[in-house]
């Protein structure tokens, strides 16, 4: 079967839960209580033939998984790609002689200044606006024309 019984008790709360909302309108308190009662154990007990039929359309039956070990006779074809290995491989003295030769090597290419030789500043374009000295009246017709006035 799938799941556990806690799958029945949620299925039963649920099927009571809505017994009482749809229900309470119509009748009085004590109706409507005994109902969700009635409810819940209704739906408890339906929920194990669901997980039956369940467990009985996902999980293939026992022939089916004998038969395809049968037909296969190589098992390490049978378990590839079943698992998955999460654990690293412990190269921690690699990384650290690789950081080693990295920090030796940039140390060999830097000059007296502590610049390398083939640095080059990075040179942006500048903006440049087209009229630096504009009429008041201009500056005013454009704020005008930005706000919308």
């Amino acid at each position: 079967m799938i799941g556990s019984w806690r799958w029945n008790l949620l299925l039963a709360w649920l099927g009571a839960l809505l017994t009482l909302l749809f229900s309470i309108s119509s009748n009085i308190l004590t109706t409507v209580l005994l109902r969700s009662l009635y409810a819940f154990v209704a739906f408890f007990i339906t929920a194990y033939p669901i997980r039956i039929i369940l467990s009985l359309i996902i999980k293939p039956s026992p022939k089916q998984v004998v038969n395809t070990t049968l037909e296969n006779d190589n098992t390490t074809n049978q378990q590839a790609g079943k698992s998955i290995d999460v654990a690293t491989p412990e190269q921690s003295d690699e990384l650290n002689q690789l950081l080693k030769d990295s920090l030796n090597e940039h140390e060999g290419t830097q000059v007296e200044q502590g610049t390398s030789e083939n640095f080059k500043p990075l040179n942006p374009p500048q903006f440049v606006s087209a009229k630096t000295n504009a009429e008041p009246e201009e500056l005013a017709k454009a704020i005008r024309h930005l706000t919308k006035e």
